[in-house]
C-alpha cells in the first residue's frame, strides 16, 4: 500500500510539474504575442505618417452618419474665401496639414496644409493659424514654392461663427491679406548683354559665312546671364467676393519683357519689346494677322482664342477665361499643344492653318519639337536670342 501510495504520489507530483510548465509556456507565448502586436502596431503607425484611422479603415471609417472633420467646423469652412481655394461642400475626410492639390475643371482644391500649419499639434489649440512658409514642406507642394517672406496680415474686421460642439468657443476670422505667395504671382525677367552668335568661318571681308551650331542646329553664344524673379500680388482681403477667372488677375497677359532690361529677347519667348519699341516673338508672330493664342501652347487651362488688336507694330490681347483649373496653379508651367485642327497659329506666309498634332515640349531642356510654325527648324529652345535685324537670328524660328 505504501509503495502504491508513493507511486501515486510521485505520479501526482509529476503531473503537477508538467501542468506548471504548460502554464509557463502559455504565459510566455502570450507575452511574446503582445510584444509582437506592440511592435507591429508601431510599424503600422510609422507607415501612416499622420496615424490616421483612415490608413487602415478608409475615409468613411465611422459610417455615413458621422461628421468626421466637419464635426467641429465645416471642412472646408463655407466662410471667407475658403471656397475660392477649396470649392467643395463640407467633407468628413479632409486632413489637417495636407498639401495635395486635387482641383477639378470648375474648382480649385488646395489642401489645408498649403495655408495652415503642417504640425498637427497646432490643430485644436484654440488659435487660428495661417502658415504660408515651412522649411519642411513637401518639395513638390505649392507651399514649398513660397519664399520665407510669405506672410499673412490680420485684418481689422473680425467675423465669428459658432462651433458645432456645445461649450466650445466660437471660431473667428478677419479680412486679412496674404503677401509673397506663389499662387498669387507672376514673374519678370532681366538679362545681361548678349553677344553675337559664335562664328566658325569668316570670309575675306570679315563677314561670317558659317555659324557654330549646337546638336539641334541652333546658334551658339558666349555665356550671358538671365535672371527670373517672382512678382507677387497682395491678395484681396479675405472674404472678398469675385469670379477670379481671368489670367490678368495674378500676372501680366501676355507675359512681356522689354529692352534694355532684357536684351535680344532672351529668357522668355512670350513677348519682347525690342530696341525699336516693337513687339516680337510669339505675340507678334511675324505680323501674320494672328498672334499665337495662349490656348495654342497651353491647351487645357485655356481653350478659347480671344480677341486682339495690332497698333503701331504692337499687339494687345483681350483677357482669356480659364477653362479648367486642373493644370492652373499646380506648381509648374504646363505646355500642352492644341491638337484641334482649326485656329492654330499661322506662319506669316502660310495658308491654310497648320496642325500641332506632332508637337511636343521637353521641360527639362525647355525645347519644342516638331512645331509646324517653325517649319524647317525641328527643335527650338525657349528663351534663345532673337533680333530680327540680325539675319542669322531671324532664321532661328523657321530654319530657312
Amino acid at each position: 500500500m505504501s509503495l502504491r501510495g508513493r507511486r501515486i504520489g510521485s505520479i501526482n507530483t509529476g503531473r503537477g510539474w508538467d501542468a506548471g510548465m504548460v502554464k509557463v509556456a502559455v504565459l510566455m507565448s502570450l507575452a511574446l504575442f503582445f510584444i509582437f502586436l506592440i511592435f507591429t502596431m508601431d510599424v503600422q503607425q510609422t507607415k501612416a505618417a499622420d496615424c490616421d484611422c483612415g490608413y487602415c479603415h478608409g475615409d468613411n471609417h465611422h459610417g455615413d452618419n458621422w461628421s468626421g472633420c466637419s464635426g467641429c467646423h465645416d471642412s472646408p469652412p463655407q466662410t471667407g474665401t475658403h471656397l475660392t481655394h477649396y470649392n467643395s461642400a463640407p467633407s468628413q475626410s479632409l486632413k489637417y496639414g495636407d498639401t495635395t492639390v486635387t482641383s477639378t475643371a470648375d474648382a480649385y482644391k488646395f489642401g489645408c496644409g498649403n495655408c495652415h500649419p503642417l504640425d498637427k499639434a497646432k490643430h485644436r489649440d484654440g488659435i487660428l493659424q495661417v502658415e504660408l512658409y515651412h522649411a519642411a514642406a513637401p518639395a513638390d507642394s505649392l507651399k514649398a514654392k513660397n519664399p520665407s517672406s510669405a506672410s499673412y496680415a490680420v485684418g481689422t474686421h473680425v467675423t465669428a461663427y459658432a462651433s458645432k460642439v456645445n461649450g466650445q468657443p466660437d471660431f473667428s476670422y478677419s479680412d486679412g491679406t496674404c503677401s509673397n505667395v506663389y499662387c498669387h504671382s507672376g514673374y519678370t525677367v532681366t538679362s545681361g548683354p548678349v553677344g553675337n552668335p559664335i562664328c566658325s568661318v569668316y570670309n575675306s571681308s570679315g563677314r561670317c559665312i558659317v555659324y557654330a551650331l549646337d546638336a539641334d542646329g541652333n546658334l551658339t553664344y558666349d555665356p550671358y546671364t538671365v535672371t527670373k524673379s517672382s512678382v507677387y500680388k497682395t491678395t484681396p482681403p479675405w472674404g472678398t467676393s469675385g469670379s477670379f477667372t481671368l489670367c490678368t488677375e495674378c500676372h501680366a497677359f501676355p507675359l512681356t519683357t522689354s529692352y534694355p532690361s532684357v536684351q535680344a529677347g532672351v529668357g522668355d519667348s512670350h513677348a519682347w519689346i525690342d530696341n525699336y519699341g516693337y513687339v516680337d516673338l510669339h505675340a507678334w508672330n511675324m505680323g501674320s494677322g494672328i498672334p499665337v493664342s495662349c490656348k495654342d501652347c497651353h491647351y487645357g487651362p485655356v481653350t478659347e482664342a480671344r480677341g486682339f488688336t495690332y497698333t503701331d507694330w504692337n499687339v494687345t490681347y483681350a483677357p482669356v477665361p480659364l477653362a479648367s483649373r486642373v493644370l492652373h496653379v499646380n506648381g509648374r508651367p504646363d505646355v500642352n499643344f492644341d491638337n484641334t485642327a482649326a485656329n492654330n497659329p499661322l506662319p506669316y506666309y502660310s495658308n491654310p492653318p497648320l496642325s500641332l498634332s506632332g508637337a511636343s515640349y521637353d521641360p527639362s531642356t525647355k525645347t519644342c519639337s516638331n512645331v509646324s510654325c517653325h517649319l524647317e527648324q525641328s527643335i527650338v529652345k525657349w528663351g534663345t536670342p532673337y533680333r530680327w535685324w540680325d539675319s542669322a537670328e531671324c532664321n532661328i524660328c523657321h530654319g530657312m
